[in-house]
Parts: C-alpha cells; structure tokens; sequence
C-alpha cells in the first residue's frame, strides 16, 4: 500500500508541475497533430505527431513527458538515453515523434464500457541548460498493487536544478469507436 501512495503522490506532483517564473518564456511552437495510423499496431486507438519548434533566438533544451491514463509517467522525447534534447534556434525536432495511444493493461475492462474515453497528457519542459527530468518516470499502475514496490524508488522528489524554465502541456482523448 505505501508504494502505491508513494507512485500516486509522484504522479500528482508532475501532474501538477507548473512554471514558477513569471519572466517570459522562450518563444516556442507546441503542437499535437493527428497522424497516420500503424497497420502494424491493431491496438493503437489513435496516433498523435508531436511538433516542437525554437522560435528563441538561443538554443534551448526540451524533454517531452507523458502522463497516461494507467498513472505512468513515461519519457517521450528525446528518448532512453538522453535527459533533454538541444533545440537550435528556428529547428525543430525529428519529425517522427509520433506516439501510439492505445488502452493500458489496467484500463482493458473499463475499455469495454459503452462511452469509454482515456486522456493522456503531454507535457514540455524547456529549459535553458541540461537537466535530467528522468526521477519524474513512473510505470503504469497494475491490478495487483503490490508489485509497485519493487520499481518505485522515488519517495522524494528533487530540488529544482535551474531558474529559467517553464512548462507546458497538451491533452487529447481518445474515444473508443464501437466498430473498431
């Protein structure tokens, strides 16, 4: 149980993480678009491209989260083996930044319900240096709880590393079709 109040507050505070500085922050564009479904993905309820371009005049550093539906905080952008990606001023990122939502192990059920929706949130974290956002990932929750304890270290969040950032964030729903 305390591993499951432990991942419930994690998530809480990165849902809640919010930019703190009233300074401007840097010029940017943040978009989600529709994109072309996998045929190779039947499970995928809908497919999101994520646009990120520096409209500053200084580089600027990027990390893309996810918070998902099952409780899960999952690293989107740059990827497994980079904190934050540099973004030169006027580039954007790759253009295959493209995310498959499908219904986690622990929304299968409820996925059968009439009406059924999940939101997920993406959420961008600019800053002006390096920092690692990697403390803030959390798997989804499973049915059996108990299995949390075994993957969940962080009981205390870190101290903020830098001053200048600011954050942002974008939902979509999905909604399951009855004839998918």
């Amino acid at each position: 149980m305390i591993g499951l109040l432990k991942h419930l507050h994690i998530y809480q505070l990165v849902l809640d993480a919010s930019s703190v500085d009233v300074s401007q922050p840097p010029p940017h564009e943040f978009k989600l678009v529709n994109a072309t479904p996998d045929p190779d993905n039947p499970r995928s309820l809908g497919v999101r491209r994520i646009k990120f371009k520096n409209l500053h005049t200084l580089p600027v550093y990027i990390t893309i989260i996810n918070i998902g539906p099952a409780y899960g905080v999952h690293e989107i952008f740059p990827g497994t083996y980079a904190s934050t990606q540099e973004v030169d001023p006027g580039s954007e990122i790759p253009g295959d930044v493209i995310v498959d939502l499908v219904v986690p192990d622990l929304l299968q059920e409820a996925s059968q319900q009439p009406n059924f929706e999940m939101r997920d949130i993406f959420k961008l974290f600019i800053t002006t240096k390096q920092v690692d956002f990697s403390y803030y990932r959390l798997p989804d929750l499973e049915l059996n709880y108990g299995k949390l304890k075994d993957g969940v270290t962080r009981a205390v969040p870190r101290a903020r590393k830098v001053r200048a950032w600011t954050v942002e964030e974008r939902e979509t729903i999905t909604h399951l079709n009855s004839d998918h």
